[in-house]
């Protein structure tokens, strides 16, 4: 049984520099190996330029990185965008070809056009910026870590590496790899996450996720929840809200909703909802056990075996599959 949660929105096409900093970046990575001399040698940041910039921004800042990680950070008080720049490099060569511009309401990075990710080069721009507190970011991030904090919407295109979102606005991500921590988002949160742990915790509004691989965590949502899993754990908790969710293999876990909780289909790997104010309906359970219990509502379940299904307080009728 296939539900309706495929996402309509597509990816949007990124800028060439991105693309260039993220084909770049996994270049590198392949190369070197986590945990080899090239990774050893971009720690070290043997060639360096730190540059500061400053400028007026008005209500969006759109910052573009290509590889290095980035910091954003939201004050009050401050009156323009205020950006520190640390540009690394294994050689005065791919150094001299670093470049940072702050131009209205852009920040953007320059790298080598090739060549630069092999015997061990390697060059990279980490950005620290600080922007007025509660200026929407939208940030093109090729590689490496990015944390944002105290600012309004947020709108994130990533290629790979871990991500930090805590007390913004609303949130629109698409993430290709690497583990996400979202707190305190002012506004909805719309998912499109590739591989990697993710996890949610306080969303003003309504949740959208779609999920490639990697467990979910997601709690103290005070809207709806709508996820489409293929693989690994799923737990939600906390929903003010009604809870929609396709899952294709891993353990799913939903506790304290307040609204009604909807297993499209579920691939195996278990399902256990508790303390669910109104209804509760599973399509397709899978191979798994499932076990439903403190329901104010109705229980249905539509497919599966009988023998795998167990509940117990439930306020409203409930109806099973046939035994088999």
């Amino acid at each position: 049984m296939r539900s309706a949660l495929l996402f309509s929105r597509r990816r949007q096409t990124w800028s060439a520099a991105l693309v260039a900093g993220v084909s770049i970046a996994v270049a590198a990575t392949a190369c070197a190996g986590r945990g080899g001399p090239g990774w050893a040698e971009q720690d070290r940041c043997r060639e360096r330029r730190v540059e500061e910039l400053q400028g007026p921004v008005d209500e969006a800042l759109r910052v573009t990185s290509g590889a290095g990680t980035v910091e954003i950070r939201g004050e009050s008080g401050l009156g323009e965008a205020r950006v520190t720049a640390t540009l690394c490099a294994s050689e005065p060569e791919l150094l001299d070809q670093l470049s940072v511009t702050l131009a209205g309401d852009r920040l953007e990075t320059g790298y080598p056009r090739t060549g630069w990710w092999n015997g061990g080069r390697y060059a990279r721009i980490d950005l620290e910026v600080r922007v007025p507190a509660g200026t929407d970011i939208r940030l093109e991030d090729g590689s490496g870590s990015a944390a944002i904090a105290d600012v309004g919407d947020v709108q994130v295109e990533d290629g790979s590496g871990g991500l930090a979102l805590e007390r913004t606005g609303a949130v629109r991500l698409d993430d290709g790899s690497g583990s996400v921590t979202i707190r305190d988002a002012g506004g909805d949160v719309v998912i499109e996450d590739g591989s990697g742990d993710l996890t949610i915790r306080g969303v003003a509004g309504s949740a959208t996720v779609q999920d490639g691989s990697g467990s979910l965590r997601l709690r103290e949502v005070e809207g709806n929840v709508l996820v489409e899993d293929r693989s690994g754990s799923v737990r939600i908790v906390d929903v003010g809200g009604d809870v929609t969710v396709e899952d294709g293999g891993g353990s799913l876990g939903i506790r304290g909703v307040r609204g009604s909780v909807v297993i499209t289909e579920d691939g195996g790997g278990g399902i256990e909802i508790e303390d669910v104010e109104q209804n509760v309906e599973i399509g397709d359970p899978g191979s798994g056990r499932v076990e439903v219990h403190t329901v104010g509502g109705d229980l249905t379940v539509e497919d599966g075996r009988r023998s795998r299904i167990h509940h117990f307080d439930v306020q409203g009728q409930v109806t099973l599959p046939e035994r088999r």
